[in-house]
């Protein structure tokens, strides 16, 4: 069940924020108000060894809440099966079928570096199929769900009895990796495929990995950009639609019940004038981004 979080998660990653401006901050923020605090903690669902350990900061807050939220429980098993009947195309219908010969043949060279069989990916869908060769491509370059800062957070909460929240259904995720239309998702599948023939992938990761180890908003802001069909309504369906459920659900439903939460969703939910901490900023909650030292 996780690779469908970590994955979607990696894939918002490469696909902005006024409150970054020193290199010593981390991906933490507080907001607060009367209702209750919010901790706010950016994750890379598909991480690795040099991820961890984590600032005292964030664990002194994760400590200190009553109650975890995540974007979806990892431990849901039933949402693999959902995801993968969600992405298959009928029998009769291949993804090779809404490709040029120079498109599915370009394709064809990609899949055989990752390792990946064409046949077998040929019944994907193009956003499934987008998944697949970012989760693989993430894992050759050192990277894997086991490392998520996900399960780092579910694992220290269950282990201290704490509440597990989610923000999203099974069903809504799985919405959220399908989103934008064929055309679109075909759009976004060309051009991951371009990055990976570029041997960019690799480095992408990594530099996803520093900043957001470093608290910078804007190199994840760049690499967002930098991952996303430009006009596509994906990047809205992925981010902005979401963090406007994320932000609403905080406030209204879990803070009555919790004055102090823990939230860890991906880090690309938390940057830019439409992230969940600019959200809750305009709702009345006061907001400061997190430094090591605090």
């Amino acid at each position: 069940m996780y690779r469908i979080v970590a994955v979607l998660g990696l894939m918002v990653g490469l696909l902005g924020s006024p409150f970054a401006l020193a290199s010593e901050r981390l991906m933490l923020w507080e907001a607060s108000s009367a209702k209750g605090t919010v901790y706010l903690f950016g994750s890379i669902h598909v991480c690795k060894a040099s991820c961890f350990p984590l600032s005292a900061s964030v664990t002194r807050r994760l400590d200190a809440s009553d109650a975890l939220v995540l974007e979806l429980d990892p431990a849901r098993s039933e949402a693999q099966l959902g995801l993968l009947t969600a992405g298959m195309y009928p029998a009769g219908d291949s993804l090779q079928r809404k490709m040029s010969a120079g498109q599915w043949q370009v394709l064809e060279r990609s899949l055989e570096k990752l390792g990946l069989p064409a046949p077998m990916m040929a019944g994907f869908r193009p956003w499934m199929l987008s998944l697949t060769i970012t989760l693989q491509a993430a894992q050759q370059a050192g990277f894997d769900v086991s490392q998520g800062i996900d399960l780092w957070a579910l694992e220290r909460a269950r282990a201290q009895g704490k509440k597990v929240l989610e923000l999203e259904s099974v069903e809504r995720q799985i919405a959220a990796a399908s989103a934008g239309s064929e055309h679109e998702q075909l759009e976004a599948l060309q051009l991951l495929l371009q990055q990976v023939n570029a041997g960019r992938l690799p480095g992408m990761f990594e530099e996803m990995r520093q900043a957001w180890q470093r608290g910078d908003t804007s190199a994840l802001e760049r690499l967002t950009a930098e991952g996303a069909p430009k006009g596509s309504s994906i990047t809205y369906e992925l981010l902005d639609r979401r963090n406007a459920e994320m932000a609403d659900k905080l406030q209204k439903q879990f803070l009555p019940a919790s004055r102090k939460l823990f939230v860890v969703v991906g880090a690309a939910h938390l940057v830019g004038p439409k992230g969940v901490p600019a959200l809750l900023a305009q709702q009345g909650f006061k907001l400061r981004q997190l430094s090591d030292g605090d």
